[in-house]
């Protein structure tokens, strides 16, 4: 993939960011390209927070007239690319992910001067295969459920929940209506439970 970005200027078989959709698609995460779209809509006048994952293209280590290491990052996901500055006390952090990991997924503030490329002053930036481990802001779950779900599936889901410190939502349909309803339950999020729900046909999304 790599040689056919070298030598068309772009990837023609496949993205390399592919085989990692089932996992972004839990998090509905925005382009580079529609953040920045969305920059320039709403014109804010404070910086937005957004979060977005791509591929880890290029990174630009430096020294601060203090004599702490920072960096410029790119990265790409499959449709744009954006520039990630990274601060000298999140630098300390990740400097050794940089090194081996390929894949980021980053949030912090948009920078509001930048209106030709999405540039992000990142305040997390993890690699996504340690991002259940180390991503320290899940705000929600939301469990959706399968429209002729009952009682017995919903005391199913309910016997392998785990607890945690991440907010539970459910949303269903009820007289042809979707309902999201915020629970008291708070649980444990991992990857390996949220396989299981999966493999029960149940679609989450984590809030991040």
């Amino acid at each position: 993939l790599e040689k056919e970005k070298e030598i068309i200027g772009f990837y023609m078989s496949a993205h390399p960011l592919d085989s990692y959709r089932n996992q972004t698609k839990r998090f509905a995460l925005q382009s580079f390209d529609a953040i920045l779209e969305n920059l320039k809509k709403k014109n804010p006048v404070q910086e937005p927070v957004v979060v977005g994952y791509g591929l880890l293209k290029s990174i630009k280590v430096i020294t601060t007239k203090k004599g702490d290491k920072m960096a410029f990052a790119t990265l790409e996901d499959t449709r744009s690319e954006a520039e990630i500055v990274i601060f000298p006390r999140l630098y300390k952090k990740v400097a050794e992910w940089l090194d081996n990991y390929q894949v980021f997924v980053v949030k912090g503030g948009l920078d509001l001067t930048s209106f030709n490329k999405c540039k992000i002053k990142a305040n997390s930036l993890v690699p996504l295969e340690l991002f259940y481990q180390e991503w320290q802001d899940i705000s929600f779950a939301r469990l959706q459920l399968p429209i002729n779900f009952g009682e017995s599936k919903l005391a199913e889901i309910n016997s392998s929940i785990k607890a945690g410190k991440v907010p539970l939502e459910l949303v269903f349909h009820e007289n042809g209506k979707q309902i999201r309803l915020r629970t008291r339950k708070r649980i444990g999020v991992n990857q390996e439970y949220i396989e299981a729900i999966e493999q029960q046909g149940i679609n989450i999304t984590l809030g991040i």
